[in-house]
């Protein structure tokens, strides 16, 4: 389901296990990318993966994103959004894409 020009902006991220599709045969890369799943990209990114925890510090994270979003709370590169919450399924605005990217490049700086 690419458009021709998008796969070679998305296979190196493939095939460096940063990103994957739905399915084997749907990537979906017109969806809005979710706060999880955002927060997932840009640790894997960085050779981060997630913790091995089935519990969250938010209320509202669990499945399959629960490591990863445990491992950025751990290094302080997510808050929630109030009310003990993350919201993890709601799509990304650019502001907080731009704030964990930019937190993950300092911590990522501080560790060289």
């Amino acid at each position: 389901d690419l458009d021709k020009w998008q796969g070679p902006w998305i296979r190196p991220a493939w095939d460096r296990k940063i990103v994957q599709g739905y399915t084997s045969s749907s990537f979906k890369p017109n969806r809005d990318i979710t706060r999880a799943e955002a927060t997932k990209v840009v640790l894997a990114t960085y050779g981060y993966g997630p913790i091995n925890t089935g519990k969250s510090f938010f209320n509202d994270v669990n499945g399959w994103s629960t490591g990863w979003i445990e491992q950025a709370h751990n290094i302080g590169l997510v808050q929630g959004v109030g009310n003990g919450n993350f919201d993890p399924n709601r799509p990304i605005t650019r502001a907080e894409a731009a704030k964990i990217i930019a937190k993950m490049i300092d911590y990522w700086d501080t560790k060289l």
